[in-house]
């Protein structure tokens, strides 16, 4: 996403995000108001920040729904995850409450091909940071049918690099 200064107000998503020079560069899509902040825990004041999709990932969605007629995310992982919290990350001496934990893999899954465990904690997609499961969930949608990621995870403090192909189910 791009952050922009420009008012998003309920109603306008959806509308252009232009630059100095009338080019398009995005599409404005929702605002990030302080409470939703404090949530990640940011202190923005009570001044909201818009956010706005990218154009070339617009341009992307819109080639594949010309060519294919859909955008390909009918893939699956077969992971059940939980965000860290303090609770979570004292009981496993984690410095950072920054991730997801795996709670639970399907049988035959492409978590379970790739080598992923339960109680492995997500810190990274490729080149993405992952530090909640909407984060996570976020970095997914970036991915089609066929991609392969490259996981990274803690697991029993150490750092692995696992690669997971994505696939149909």
């Amino acid at each position: 996403m791009l952050q922009t200064d420009a008012a998003i107000n309920q109603g306008n998503s959806g509308g252009p995000l232009v630059n100095a020079l009338g080019e398009l560069i995005g599409m404005n899509t929702l605002i990030l108001q302080s409470q939703d902040a404090q949530r990640y825990g940011l202190n923005l004041g009570s001044v909201g920040v818009g956010f706005a999709i990218p154009i070339n990932k617009i341009k992307k969605v819109v080639n594949e729904l010309k060519n294919k007629g859909k955008v390909e995310r009918d893939f699956w992982t077969g992971l059940s995850i939980l965000t860290l919290n303090e609770s979570i990350s004292k009981t496993y001496n984690l410095k950072s409450s920054k991730g997801v934990i795996i709670t639970q893999i399907e049988k035959n899954s492409p978590a379970q091909k790739c080598g992923l465990s339960i109680e492995d904690i997500i810190i990274g997609i490729d080149d993405f940071r992952v530090s909640d499961e909407n984060i996570l969930i976020g970095i997914l949608n970036e991915y089609r049918t066929g991609d392969v990621l490259k996981f990274k995870i803690l697991r029993d403090g150490v750092e692995k690099v696992m690669n997971m192909k994505l696939e149909r189910k």
